[in-house]
């Protein structure tokens, strides 16, 4: 919100290197991928495809990646985040008889 350029940067990376973004994107996904992967192994996290859930997590949480996104104050920000990880965290708890 200090960088009046800000909108013009992130428009041109979006555009002209989207490769970038996609390997980044990727590589943040994979690795989710294999931390959900170890919490099943633990019995920690619910049985499900760990590619999908770490894919719908990534997706969930990019408005706290996305500059374009991040307006408004950073209380209000950070309530919001504390309350979609809680949710997740409830969401993505291993169940009972589950493997």
């Amino acid at each position: 919100s200090e960088t009046p350029h800000m909108h013009e940067m992130v428009e041109l990376v979006s555009t002209k290197h989207k490769d970038l973004l996609q390997h980044y994107e990727d590589r943040a996904i994979d690795y989710m991928a294999g931390i959900l992967e170890s919490g099943q192994q633990r019995g920690e996290v619910c049985a499900g495809d760990p590619l999908e859930m770490a894919t719908s997590l990534y997706c969930a949480m990019m408005s706290f990646n996305m500059p374009l996104c991040m307006y408004g104050a950073v209380e209000e920000k950070e309530l919001q985040l504390r309350s979609l990880l809680e949710m997740f965290f409830r969401g993505l708890g291993s169940r009972k008889g589950e493997k």
